[in-house]
């Protein structure tokens, strides 16, 4: 069987055959390694690397479903770049605009997340997996990040939004704040 990642190309690895439809177990965490200028990532589903001093890099999908592992590659590299050069951090959230101020919403998967956003009405919603956050005139302040959920939608500019309050979300039977 042909290599990707950890894992093989048949039966038995943890690459999703198709992303709507696949079971939790399928969706295995990256090793993301950062030594010498050269980003890493691997698992079952994907092997890349990106060398940031030659701009150059290479990514090996798996070909029966290539769309998974693609966002997987970048959004880790996208967060990693974030950090390293943008002195930045991207939170695991839902970012809602209302007035030209953001709301943000973090919690850990299945904490409610996209549950806020389909709830947000006619507000903008940014993303429903991943904001980004940076210092900008000794305020901090939020950026949509490019990967969007499923819930996004409105107009909104690549540009830092006031942070106006976080919550953090935390699964129960009930809704309520």
């Amino acid at each position: 069987a042909r290599q990707y990642g950890g894992g093989a190309s048949g039966p038995g690895n943890r690459c999703p055959p198709a992303a709507d439809d696949a079971p939790p177990q399928y969706y295995p965490f990256s090793k993301l390694t950062f030594k010498d200028n050269i980003i890493t990532i691997v698992d079952d589903c994907l092997f890349g690397n990106l060398d940031l001093s030659k701009r150059v890099g290479e990514l090996k999908l798996n070909p029966i479903n290539p769309i998974y592992p693609l966002g997987t590659f970048l959004r880790n590299v996208y967060t990693l770049l974030v950090i390293l050069e943008d002195k930045g951090i991207v939170l695991h959230a839902v970012g809602i605009l209302e007035d030209e101020e953001a709301y943000i919403f973090i919690g850990p998967s299945k904490a409610g997340k996209s549950t806020v956003a389909g709830l947000s009405g006619e507000r903008v919603v940014f993303s429903d997996d991943m904001i980004m956050i940076k210092k900008v005139d000794g305020e901090f302040k939020v950026y949509p990040a490019p990967c969007w959920g499923d819930k996004q939608r409105g107009e909104r500019e690549n540009k830092p939004y006031r942070i106006n309050s976080m919550f953090k979300l935390i699964q129960d039977k009930k809704v309520y704040l």
